[in-house]
């Protein structure tokens, strides 16, 4: 992982986060078996959603989106 500072006017700054694919990948894994859980999708058991399956009915951003989140708030720690 790699994080950059940037300083910007008014006490405000800029941090730009390179993570790795692998560890991106799992933490997508992660959050769609937090999304699937909450979820129901005909045909399957709360949790027990293919990830493909999840992605078609939710789509992939809400996935990138919590898998950000979940990456984000490990980080900032």
């Amino acid at each position: 992982m790699n994080v950059q500072t940037e300083r910007l006017e008014n006490q405000i700054a800029r941090l730009t986060v390179q993570i790795e694919p692998a560890r991106f990948d799992a933490a997508k894994q992660q959050a769609a078996r937090k999304i699937g859980q909450r979820i129901n999708i005909p045909g399957f058991r709360k949790g027990k959603v293919p990830y493909r399956y999840l992605v078609q009915f939710v789509g992939e951003e809400s996935i990138v989106e919590q898998a950000i989140e979940l990456i984000f708030n490990d980080i900032y720690k």
